[in-house]
């Protein structure tokens, strides 16, 4: 029953960030954030152009891993996109936080994963606050190509 209602408030969370986004959408022709194609993974998503500086993107077979660069030039985990097999996701499922299925076709499953950090140390602080609050924006404007 908590397994449910936890899944159930993920997906209005995600209904709500997509909802704001589509809301907050700037008019046509702005160039306040470019689409960032992933063809590993067969999607795309828009990363604010003022945010693109700071965050890092590593690209792996069935991954892309998103991150904050700090001050330092160390990352901290924001978000990634993976595909796994049905067999790979059972076994994996229990391990993994904070995540949510954006795609389970053909024994195949895309989930995407979300950093549960809400605050970090040192001057880059605010920076990553701002970040956070721009991140379900970025995940809500992903599709799958």
């Amino acid at each position: 029953m908590k397994n449910t209602i936890q899944k159930s408030a993920c997906a209005l969370m995600l209904l709500l960030a997509v909802s704001i986004s589509v809301n907050a959408t700037p008019p046509s022709g702005s160039e306040t954030s470019s689409r960032i194609f992933l063809s590993n993974l067969n999607a795309s998503i828009n990363i604010p152009v003022a945010l693109q500086s700071k965050i890092v993107r590593q690209d792996f077979e069935n991954e892309t891993i998103f991150s904050f660069r700090n001050e330092d030039n160390s990352t901290v985990f924001l978000f990634s996109i993976s595909k796994v097999t049905g067999a790979q996701w059972i076994q994996l499922k229990d391990q993994v936080k904070d995540y949510t299925i954006i795609e389970n076709k053909d024994e195949v499953i895309t989930f995407l994963q979300r950093s549960d950090v809400k605050n970090i140390k040192g001057p880059a602080k605010d920076q990553y606050q701002n970040m956070m609050w721009q991140v379900d924006g970025m995940i809500a404007s992903l599709s799958r190509n």
